[in-house]
């Protein structure tokens, strides 16, 4: 204070110097943190406070044990056992007493509390919620108080320091901030509700006596007292009873854990309700028994009255003896009533039931009453006998005269007035009433002394006089009755209005009075009053189908006039048109011409009928117009499958109204009718033909090039898509069919552009060949590849992705770095060789141009290529020599000096065996150094090279150790001619290939680095009868069983003499058209096509191919360079080659026709020698113990056709064993220090394990064991993918199942041999979910950042071929619309292909779905070593 002079209180006026501001301030600050260390003191003081109550709180409810004891222990404060409601025990603390009291009681219909949950919750955390407010209001903070402000905010030199409210701390925020607290109070609130759910767990005690009273409340037993058993009476009064003492038996006091339920008001709910069923019980049964007493007692006083008379007269004793009869049968029925009622008052008298004293003495007298009936009826029975026989004689005379009687009456009846026709009606009438009454009289005394003789027991009197004489009086009451009411019938007819009659009523009268004439004539004797009515209805008979047809609704003006015509008499139809009028104009002369006029009106309005259906039909019916392509306002029409039922059903019905004989009044409409459905046929005709042609068309013409190219065509189309638009425009704008298909002057107009398109769509085809024509390979492309390539001319680079169709193996052509430069320096194949393709090749000019010179740069370049090679090998190192130059150039050389150095052997003098003795010891050292070589470090391209030479190699081996067998000592020798042997000669500076009598020269296709075929014996003599077939002008025809090598031979022939081989897999979509234009390509190029499954085609479409293969050998034979071929001249080139492949074991295969066989040198192809070929590919592979391991290898696969369990899904073919064989191959360049025999067995295990069933597993590994013994195999490590594939099925929410994890494993084996993969497996066996969890595992390891380069991302394009039709699965022509619709898997399989030149992933296109023969088939070709996808518009994907 010193040194702030004057003090902090002093007025704000006083001026200070910036040192006293300063010292104040710092003074002020020092009070004001000591006046927060006060806040936080006062706030840790109350806190604890709190904490300490708070957990006294949860002390006391969490001590206080839960469960509930009895009223007795309870009120002995704890001191007794504690019963929980799960059937424990334990032992409540002394002292303890309940915290709440909680009423129970019954609300509506339901147990309830007083106070509820709810409210008891709300009440402790509002106390809670007290202690903390209470901070607030009651102690707040020092920091804040007004007192403190002139240090908290003082006023320096008239200003105030702090401007802004000193705010203290935020007590109640802090505490509620603070865990330990909340901690504390989420344990009080858990603990409140631990002890409230025991409260509710003892309510359920309480439940079963809820259920009772709501039970109580619906029954009323006064409402059920009269039906109920005795012994329903005796078990509701227990029943009710014992619910009585249990609701007496409900504590009202309990103690449950910190509550103290009280149930009083429950209890008083619950007890009255089974009192008041009793007491209603206690006043219904004495009532009933009373009632019941006071029945029966009646009962039997009556029946002994009755009993105890004499009958007087027949009629009291019949009626006497009824009684006694039916009180006899009853008495068994009387004891059991008294018996019961007895029962009712001893029930009354165990249950404390009162019954009052004249009751009891009435069910005293009962039982007396009951005996002395018993004795009664016994007494009147005996007597019973000698009555009946007195009164029985007096009905005897009864029926005597009832006979007498109705014989009188009968006499009476014969009255001659009743047949005079003269009699009047009304006497008649009068007189049969007076004889029926008589005859009711008789015939009811008649049925009275029936019913006594039944009575008393007596045989039943017939009354024959009774009977003739009902008769008599039915047949004369019916004809008198017949001309009374058929006189008032018809006389009601005459005066009603003629189209108020009913003709079916009048139907129905006449033939029931003609039905009585008829009864009449029969049964009455000849008179004058029968014809009376019968005349009457006759004449009206006739007049009735003149009704009938006078009152046709059918019937027009017109009619009425033909009807007037008929009967020489104009009808008035006024009010005066009665029936009694027509009588009067004698209608019913006229009835044929009048029912010949009804006629005719009801079958016109039957035409009109049908007339009316057709106009029907066609005024609501449109077209179906469709968006196209998402174009906007551009249209055209869907399917017109409901037009056309419509039109056929219309035109059907037209032509039958035609054809009617009462068309007369419709002619008119109907002719119209006709002229405008042939129309409708006509325009829907054609405009459905310019709809397929332009959207065709319109394709084409969109793209900028195409227009250029072919202006005038584009011109015309142009003109036709103006007029189509606008009128599918007008057409979606107004659908209705018939309206907008016979509009006038549309029907030439659709004519004229159908013309207009059918000659821009020849042109087009013109065009299009003339672009084949220039560059024949064109021809392997479908129209719509070959236009894509035309559409984007510009762009040279743009035709690389087709490439690979026109050429046998070039992937693309090396453009440089620039995207638009036209320089071409190179191609590549597939497997990424490079050959260069000289100097000044550009891609300029049209595009067929500059492919053609292509094709000549590649025929040059490799031709150059071959004779440095021929050139460089004797001068190199023969390895050195094979890295150093292009696969195919390596091959081919090779293969020339092997001929050239076996046939110097063959032309020397002196020991020619011994000469190839030391060539055979020289080729095979040549052999060894390739093997090593081959085991060794090379790149890819070099690897290719030196395995398909070493394939050859070992071949070349194989032929002259044969020679030396067969002691060859000349080139003429046979075993030497059939070789395929290659040389390069002289005089024509090329390379040639001869066998046998053939020569060729060598056709220099870029082949790549491509695999080639081991060559067999079998191979070779397949060979030697193709190239024989083809030196005479005919084809081939390999045919064996699958896995035989029949197209394989084909295209390695192909590849060893420079051949573009082009495979197509058949199938019966092709038609001849396809061939044609197939045949055109092979004989314009002179390449090979080898027809893959040839027989699956169409018989229809062989025939076709017959004459088109015939053509073209014709050709051939005359040597032509142009012939004829499908009515254009085209080109041949004399190396064309068409090979078709067959397997005749398919069920539903064509037998082809004779005149095609004749066209074919057929070649049976047989299993292959599977020994040879491991060897020779093991050798290749690099095993130097090539034949030992190929030799078990075929054991292996023999033993296990033999002894495995025979499955559809095993194989042992010879794609089975060559992918082992493949995969041997690169396990051992993968593991180069394992041994051969390892290498190959492991790769044994991988292709063949995942396939084998369970039970086969063992048998397996036993062959293995028995080919290997003691050899070890070392596990494969595959635990980086083995905890991926774990992982994917823990994220897929699967359960990880050893098995089916390796499972997982086996089919990442699997892919890595084979290209396609079938899973096989019962539903639910985890197939598909198998293949999701590899493409998981896959996808997650690459994204780790694996190094192994199998691990890539998945895409997967997933589908049921099972669910869809072959066309929508691989693509087909629409009939309607000529349009090729790409199928689901066509489109998948050319999106994966061509993802698959952008990334290294993984494309996968799954068919998840049954396997069938329809849809596998077309996959051949897919699944085997060409890899193509061929499609019915001829694409190859």
């Amino acid at each position: 204070a010193r040194a702030s002079e004057p003090a902090p209180a002093a007025d704000g006026g006083v001026k200070r110097s910036f040192l006293q501001q300063a010292q104040l301030r710092a003074v002020c600050e020092r009070i004001r943190a000591f006046l927060r260390l006060v806040d936080s003191m006062i706030l840790a003081t109350a806190h604890g406070l709190i904490m300490s109550s708070l957990s006294e709180l949860r002390a006391l409810f969490e001590d206080t044990p839960k469960g509930h004891l009895s009223g007795a222990a309870a009120e002995a404060s704890g001191a007794g056992a504690a019963e929980t409601v799960g059937g424990g025990e334990g032992k409540r603390p002394s002292g303890l007493a309940p915290l709440f009291e909680v009423g129970i009681y019954f609300d509506t219909d339901d147990i309830a509390f007083e106070p509820s949950r709810a409210e008891l919750a709300r009440a402790i955390d509002t106390t809670m919620i007290d202690y903390v407010s209470m901070l607030k209001t009651r102690i707040g903070s020092v920091l804040a108080d007004a007192a403190f402000h002139k240090y908290t905010a003082p006023v320096i030199n008239g200003r105030r320091d702090n401007p802004e409210p000193v705010e203290g701390l935020d007590i109640v925020a802090l505490v509620e901030e603070n865990e330990e607290h909340n901690a504390v109070v989420k344990a009080v609130r858990a603990s409140f509700e631990g002890h409230f759910d025991e409260v509710l767990a003892y309510c359920e005690l309480l439940q079963p006596h809820r259920a009772t009273y709501l039970a109580n409340r619906a029954v009323d037993t006064r409402v059920v007292a009269d039906t109920l058993a005795l012994d329903e009476w005796r078990e509701l009064l227990e029943r009710f009873e014992g619910q009585r003492r249990a609701f007496e038996a409900i504590e009202t006091h309990a103690t449950v854990g910190i509550f103290a339920g009280n149930a009083s008001r429950l209890k008083e709910i619950f007890l009255p309700s089974p009192q008041r069923c009793l007491d209603e019980l206690h006043a219904a049964l004495p009532e009933l028994a009373a009632r019941r007493t006071a029945a029966l007692l009646e009962e039997t006083g009556h029946a002994t009255s009755v009993l105890s008379g004499q009958p007087e007269g027949v009629t009291e004793f019949v009626a006497f003896s009824e009684f006694l009869a039916k009180t006899t049968g009853m008495q068994s029925e009387l004891a059991e009533r008294g018996k019961t009622i007895e029962d009712m008052y001893h029930l009354m008298a165990a249950f404390g039931v009162q019954a009052r004293s004249d009751d009891v003495a009435s069910v005293k007298m009962l039982g007396s009453q009951l005996t002395a009936l018993s004795a009664l009826v016994d007494d009147v029975a005996a007597g019973q006998e000698e009555r009946t026989a007195h009164f029985a004689e007096s009905i005897e005379a009864s029926i005597g005269a009832l006979r007498t009687r109705a014989t009188e009456v009968l006499a009476s009846s014969k009255d001659s007035r009743l047949t005079d026709g003269d009699t009047e009606l009304a006497d008649a009438i009068d007189l049969v009433a007076g004889l029926d009454e008589q005859l009711h009289e008789v015939k009811a005394e008649s049925v009275r002394l029936a019913e006594y003789q039944e009575v008393l027991k007596r045989p039943v009197t017939r009354y024959d006089e009774v009977e003739d004489l009902e008769a008599a009086m039915r047949l004369k009451r019916n004809l008198w009755h017949g001309i009374h009411d058929w006189g008032a019938q018809v006389d009601e007819w005459n005066g009603a209005p003629f189209d108020a009659l009913d003709p079916e009523l009048m139907q129905k009268e006449v033939t029931k009075y003609a039905k009585t004439v008829s009864q009449c004539e029969k049964g009455l004797a000849p008179n004058t009053a029968l014809p009376i009515l019968k005349e009457r209805v006759e004449t009206f008979k006739g007049m009735v189908p003149v009704v009938v047809s006078m009152r046709n609704e059918a019937l027009k003006e017109h009619h009425w006039k033909q009807i007037e015509e008929a009967i020489g008499s104009a009808i008035e139809r006024g009010e005066g048109f009665t029936l009694g009028y027509l009588l009067e104009l004698r209608v019913s002369e006229f009835k044929d011409a009048i029912e010949a006029v009804s006629t005719a009106a009801t079958q016109e309005k039957i035409l009109e009928e049908l007339l009316a259906k057709v106009e029907g039909m066609w005024k609501s019916l449109e077209f179906a117009v469709n968006s196209y392509k998402e174009q906007k306002d551009v249209f055209i029409l869907g399917g017109v499958d409901d037009v056309l039922a419509v039109l056929e059903e219309t035109q059907v019905l037209v032509q039958t109204i035609l054809g009617s004989r009462f068309i007369g009044p419709l002619q008119k409409r109907v002719d119209d009718w006709d002229k405008k459905l042939r129309l409708f046929s006509e325009t829907l005709d054609e405009w459905l033909a310019v709809q397929r042609s332009w959207m065709y068309l319109e394709s084409i013409f969109k793209a900028q090039d195409i227009q250029r190219q072919l202006p005038n065509e584009y011109k015309q189309f142009d003109q036709v898509n103006k007029h189509w638009l606008a009128l599918m425009r007008k057409t979606n704008a107004d659908a209705t069919a018939l309206k907008c298909a016979t509009a006038p002057k549309l029907l030439e107009k659709l004519q004229s552009s159908n013309a207009t398109l059918d000659k821009i769509q020849k042109n087009l085809e013109d065009y299009l060949e003339m672009k084949r024509a220039a560059f024949p390979r064109f021809f392997f492309l479908s129209n719509d590849e070959l236009l894509e390539i035309l559409a984007q001319a510009r762009d040279p680079q743009a035709v690389q992705p087709h490439l690979i169709k026109c050429f046998d193996n070039i992937k693309k052509l090396d453009f440089g770095s620039s995207p638009t430069s036209v320089d071409i320096s190179g191609m590549y194949s597939q497997e990424g060789e490079r050959v260069g393709l000289g100097k000044n090749l550009k891609a300029r000019g049209t595009v067929e141009q500059w492919l053609g010179y292509v094709e000549e740069a590649m025929v040059k370049s490799l031709r150059a290529e071959m004779k440095q090679g021929l050139l460089d090998y004797q001068g190199q190192e023969r390895l050195a020599w094979a890295k150093s130059h292009i696969a195919q150039v390596v091959l081919t050389v090779a293969m020339m000096y092997w001929c050239k150095e076996v046939e110097e052997v063959l032309d020397a003098e002196g020991d020619t065996v011994g000469g190839l003795g030391v060539y055979l010891t020289k080729a095979k050292q040549q052999l060894e150094d390739l093997a090593r070589a081959v085991g060794g470090k090379l790149t890819g391209l070099e690897r290719k090279a030196l395995v398909a030479l070493i394939t050859g190699d070992v071949h070349n081996r194989d032929i002259v150790t044969t020679m030396i067998k067969e002691r060859v000592d000349s080139r003429s020798s046979f075993t030497w001619a059939m070789q395929l042997r290659f040389y390069w000669e002289q005089d024509v500076d090329d390379t040639v290939v001869r066998q046998v009598n053939t020569r060729t020269l060598y056709g220099y296709e870029y082949q790549g680095a491509l695999s080639r075929l081991v060559v067999t014996p079998l191979t070779d003599r397949c060979w030697m009868t193709l190239t024989g077939a083809l030196h005479v002008g005919l084809g081939g025809a390999p045919a064996g069983p699958a896995g035989t090598g029949k197209t394989e031979s084909v295209k390695d022939l192909a590849k060893g003499i420079g051949r573009q081989c082009v495979v197509f897999n058949c199938s019966d979509q092709l038609d001849y058209k396809m061939m044609g234009k197939l045949f055109s390509g092979v004989a314009q190029t002179g390449c090979w096509t080898c027809l893959d499954e040839f027989n699956r085609i169409d018989i229809e479409v062989l025939s076709v191919v017959a004459q088109q293969l015939l053509t073209i050998r014709q050709a051939l034979t005359a040597k032509a360079d142009h012939f004829v071929f499908e009515g254009r001249e085209i080109r041949l080139k004399p190396t064309e080659g068409v090979f078709i492949t067959m397997n005749p074991g398919y069920a539903g295969r064509t037998e082809l026709p004779d005149n095609l066989k004749a066209l074919f040198r057929p070649v049976s192809m047989m299993v292959p020698d599977y020994a040879l070929i491991a060897e020779i590919m093991l050798y290749a592979e690099g095993f130097l113990d090539a034949r030992s391991l190929a030799q078990k290898m075929v054991k292996m696969y023999k033993l296990c056709s033999e002894q495995l369990s025979q499955q559809d899904h095993y194989d042992y073919g010879m794609r089975q064993v060559k992918s082992v064989l493949v995969m041997s191959g690169s396990v051992k360049r993968g593991n180069p220090d394992l041994s051969e025999d390892v290498c190959l067995i492991r790769a044994m295990q991988e292709a063949n394990v995942p396939r084998f069933l369970a039970q086969d597993l063992p048998l397996f590994e036993g062959i293995i064991g028995d080919l290997y013994p003691s050899l070890v195999i070392p596990p494969v490590d595959y635990g980086q993918l083995q905890s991926a594939a774990q992982d994917a099925c823990v994220r897929a929410g699967l359960q990880v199942v050893d098995r089916f994890v390796t499972k997982v494993i086996e089919l990442f084996q699997t892919f890595n041999v084979r290209f396609g993969v079938m899973t096989v497996g019962p539903t639910g066996g985890g197939k598909t979910s198998c293949m999701k969890m590899l493409q998981s595992a896959m996808s997650e390891l690459h994204s780790q950042g694996t190094d192994d380069p199998r691990f890539q991302p998945v895409n997967t394009y997933v589908f049921n071929p099972k669910c869809i039709t072959m066309g929508e699965l691989y693509g087909e022509f629409n009939a309607l619309t000529q349009e090729w619709t790409d199928g689901i898997a066509s489109t998948m399989i050319r999106t994966a292909v061509g993802l698959t030149t952008e990334n290294d992933e993984y494309q996968w296109v799954v068919f998840d779905g049954p396997v069938d023969a329809l849809w596998i088939e077309n996959m051949n070709t897919v699944l085997d070593d060409n890899m193509t996808l061929c499609l019915a518009n001829g694409e190859r994907i």
